[in-house]
């Protein structure tokens, strides 16, 4: 068990360290009316050249706050249309100083102001050579060191806490604009500035007219690094055979840009997870959102195949490709290719909480994953006002599964062998076009067809006579059950929008669109006997096609007034659908969806807003289904062609602060949905086997969650706590019974992490988990503990050492589980100055742990899992720098 107060003890004695190092000087920066100057920068140069720069920005008030080491430094105010103003310190202690700026006469000269913070309008930029030492590789390791700016485990950027949803290199986006290769794969050393980009449109006209949401990032390059190949190659060998080789390839031009990133390794490294893979959709523009028709997946058959995190053995290769090609000054066109290629084994022990029983279950399993994705833009600007974009994507995987299964119950001793085989295709091309007339009409367009095909075959294997009576097949001396499943979707979608500017802060919007969509399954079941026969197995073997099409119109209202500003409208749908199996069933609705948001801006960097929605989706083709299906070794599925249409209620509210001159970020939100109507299990049990279908309920489900952080600098320690609490009660009818379950889980961390310019960067984290599940009457509580240290330190010429730790606790007393272990990695990075050439030494799990425990449930089960991982790993690299 992990012991929190000497934990919080560690995190004192940090803070009390931190406090001893700088002085601050701060105050306000005004002009000579007495005016409050916002995003003034003031930069702090020590006369010892080897210690780094200070700089403060002004917030809203022209407060400043600069931390400086007691040695002498010349510091310069500046803000456009006004003259700088330097002076002198050497501070002994914190002090207050209020500076006032003269506006600039008319000079003859032009003025040159170095700011290493600019900000105009939505854009704020960075110039990088001010907060960085020359020593970072990727574009992460700068990223981590620009005020307001986080880097995610997972690769994704947070901007104030907003996520970073478009990369873009030199105005171009890179891979279609997702974070995750851009941040572990370019080059440190070929950046000029950042960019970030708020309220982020590709089409200039629509930027007023849209609150997009969205914020960019752009990552302009230096001229130096333009028109010739640059990157850095690196290949490794380690212990036990393993190795890894890794490139990266760039090349931007005046009209050509391309970018190649390729890995290959047997070490389990992920660069993409699958999951990732497949969010490289279509692309549709933000702007088509409002009146899209949600279709549910309810049986995802390749969340198996997903690239495993935690694997025992692993073989991997993995290459992408990025072309933009200007045609002329109308024209673009932009492409990108995925391609990877996994081995994958996984070894897991899991015990299985039933209503009424448990289940001890081993799963021995070996995944081949193929996946591919093409994409091309073709983009065309005849002027100004006018925009077109032609867009195709193509994706396709190939899998194959084997498992080794042993199931144990009170009961039962049961063994499986399982073995998949999946294929798909997704096609996708949509046609967007914008067009403003006037300044006070725009109009745009968008027009996409979607055709997504699957084939997935399964077998299943075993010598024990337990699906006997659970399914009408034959008795043998072995059971082979063989499934075959396709399907095939078709979905196309035409949507119109008019915006209409009534005056600068009153806008109205109309959406007039329909969506048409075709799904056709089909699934057979079948027995394969000891004399090779084939029995079709009685109430199985499903064929049907469900078709919907929706048509609808709505219309939006949004006016500013003060600090507020509301959005509200409705969007009425007229439903109508069809399922096409034994009979024909046909139904249509009628359904209005109110919607309202509010905004309350204090000012740019503290806001409030609450959103509210009625919410309507569909299931697709499978839960339509009139007869059984095999889901798994132990489960059947039954459909019901008489669901419609599920409604729901959604409520948040969402506020952010973001002070860089407190050093403060504060965010909370908190989120309400209630279902009108809804769909729920209803599960038969005979031993470990469950024959579940699905019924439509008023009322089945409620669920709220709340989520709150604040991060705070306080001199040279950034410290953060968050809270995390989610809630939800449902219901699920099990043996005829109607229950109500329950679920909630609360979760709270705490970090601390050094800006110290010349000592190591450590970052600190302690985070626990306290979870409770209620099935009916059983109860099941978790806790898991995690304290996590990260060690980063640069010393002497070019050598670098990065040591991560986590020490994990979990304990479960329902199951009787406890388990303790950590797992260390360690990197020592060599490059001597203006050299190519690089060298590394890595070791992963260096304790060579053999496992640890997860925690899951679903509407049904509680799971307790233990997940063996990867063994330890020592890698030697050398990388070259083009």
């Amino acid at each position: 068990m992990l012991k929190t107060p000497k934990l919080l003890l560690v995190f004192i004695l940090f803070s009390f360290f931190g406090y001893s190092q700088n002085y601050r000087l701060e105050g306000v920066v005004k002009d000579s009316l007495n005016n409050p100057l916002e995003n003034a920068n003031l930069i702090a140069k020590p006369t010892d050249k080897s210690q780094k720069i200070k700089f403060s920005i002004t917030d809203f008030k022209g407060n400043y706050r600069l931390e400086l080491k007691p040695i002498p430094y010349e510091i310069t105010v500046t803000y456009l249309g006004y003259n700088p103003y330097k002076f002198s310190v050497n501070p002994k202690k914190n002090t207050i100083k209020n500076l006032t700026l003269s506006s600039q006469s008319n000079l003859l000269e032009e003025v040159i102001i170095d700011l290493p913070v600019s900000i105009k309008n939505d854009t704020i930029t960075y110039r990088i050579d001010k907060f960085t030492s020359g020593d970072e590789r990727k574009l992460k390791n700068v990223l981590k060191k620009l005020p307001g700016i986080e880097v995610e485990q997972d690769g994704s950027v947070l901007f104030q806490g907003k996520k970073i949803t478009t990369l873009l290199v030199d105005n171009k986006k890179f891979f279609g604009g997702g974070t995750k290769l851009g941040v572990d794969n370019i080059p440190a050393n070929v950046i000029d500035n950042i960019e970030v980009i708020e309220n982020y449109s590709e089409i200039a006209f629509m930027k007023n007219l849209v609150d997009s949401g969205e914020t960019a990032m752009n990552i302009n390059l230096k001229e130096d690094k333009k028109n010739f190949v640059f990157g850095d190659v690196e290949a490794g060998k380690g212990n036990r055979n393993f190795y890894r080789t890794h490139a990266n390839l760039f090349y931007y031009g005046k009209k050509t840009t391309f970018n190649l990133i390729g890995n290959l390794n047997n070490t389990s490294d992920q660069v993409l997870t699958y999951k990732q893979y497949f969010d490289f959709q279509g692309n549709v523009s933000q702007i088509f959102n409002k009146g899209k028709t949600v279709i549910n997946n309810s049986l995802n058959d390749f969340m198996q195949f997903i690239e495993k995190e935690d694997v025992i053995k692993s073989n991997r290769k993995f290459g992408a490709l990025n072309i933009n090609q200007e045609i002329n000054n109308k024209m673009n066109i932009s492409s990108y290719g995925i391609f990877s290629k996994t081995k994958d084994n996984a070894l897991n022990e899991t015990i299985n909480q039933y209503n009424n029983f448990t289940e001890n279950s081993n799963y021995e399993s070996i995944n081949h994953n193929d996946f591919y994705v093409g994409n091309i833009q073709l983009s065309y600007f005849p002027n100004l006002k006018n925009k077109v974009y032609l867009k195709t994507q193509i994706k396709s995987t190939s899998n194959n599964y084997s498992e080794d299964n042993k199931s144990i119950t009170p009961t039962t001793n049961s063994s499986f062998f399982n073995q998949k085989t999946a294929n798909a295709t997704y096609f996708f091309q949509t046609l967007e076009w914008y067009k403003k007339s006037s300044n006070k009409n725009t109009y745009t367009f968008m027009s996409n067809l979607l055709l997504d095909n699957s084939a997935i075959n399964k077998q299943w294997l075993t010598p024990d006579n337990t699906l006997v009576g659970f399914i009408p097949i034959s008795e043998q001396e072995n059971y082979n059950l063989k499934q075959f499943k396709r399907t095939k979707n078709l979905n196309f979608e035409n949507n119109f929008n008019y915006y209409k500017v009534i005056n600068k802060n009153n806008h109205l919007k109309t959406i007039l669109g329909n969506t048409y969509i075709r799904n056709k399954f089909i699934s057979q079941d079948v027995q394969v006997l000891d004399n090779n026969l084939i029995n079709n197995i009685n109430g199985f073997n499903n064929n049907l096609i469900f078709k919907l099409n929706d048509f609808f119109i709505g219309q939006y209202y949004k006016f500013r007034t003060g600090k507020f500003t509301f959005n509200q409208g409705a969007m009425w749908h007229f439903y109508n659908w069809e399922v096409d199996q034994e009979s024909i069933l046909s139904k249509h609705k009628n359904i209005i969806l109110p919607e309202v948001s509010i905004l309350l801006e204090f000012n740019k960097s503290k806001k409030i807003k609450l959103n509210y929605n009625l919410k309507s989706s569909f299931s697709d083709a499978v839960n339509y289904t009139n007869k059984n299906m095999l889901t798994s070794y132990n489960s059947a599925y039954f459909g019901n062609q008489n669901l419609e249409n599920e409604l729901y209620h959604t409520l948040s509210i969402n506020y952010s602060r973001f002070s860089l001159f407190k050093g403060l970020r504060f965010y909370l939100m908190g989120n309400y949905i209630k279902q009108v109507k809804g769909f729920i299990n209803k599960i038969q049990y005979q031993n470990i086997n469950q024959n579940v279908s699905i019924l439509m309920l008023d009322n089945p489900q409620n669920r709220w969650w709340f989520k709150g952080n604040i991060r705070k600098k306080i001199g040279n320690f950034k410290y953060g706590f968050e809270l995390h609490y989610n809630t939800s009660s449902y219901k699920q009818n099990v043996n005829d019974n109607l229950q109500n379950n329950k679920n909630n889980m609360f979760t709270y961390k705490t970090s601390i992490s050094t800006l110290y310019d010349e000592f190591p960067s450590v970052d600190l984290e302690f985070k626990q988990v306290f979870g409770e599940y209620l099935l009916n009457d059983i109860s099941s509580k978790f806790r898991a503990d995690q304290f996590i240290a990260n060690l980063d330190y640069s010393f002497f010429k070019g050598l670098n050492v990065k040591i991560d730790f986590s020490l994990n606790y979990y304990s479960n007393k329902s199951f009787n589980q406890k388990n303790t272990y950590n797992i260390t990695n360690s990197t020592l990075f060599y490059r001597k100055e203006n050299s190519p050439w690089s060298f590394k030494l890595e070791s992963n799990n260096i304790f060579d742990i053999k496992f640890k425990n997860q925690y899951s449930f679903s509407n049904y089960v509680i799971s307790d899992s233990k997940t063996y991982i990867f063994p330890r790993v020592f890698l030697f690299s050398i990388g070259y720098n083009l």
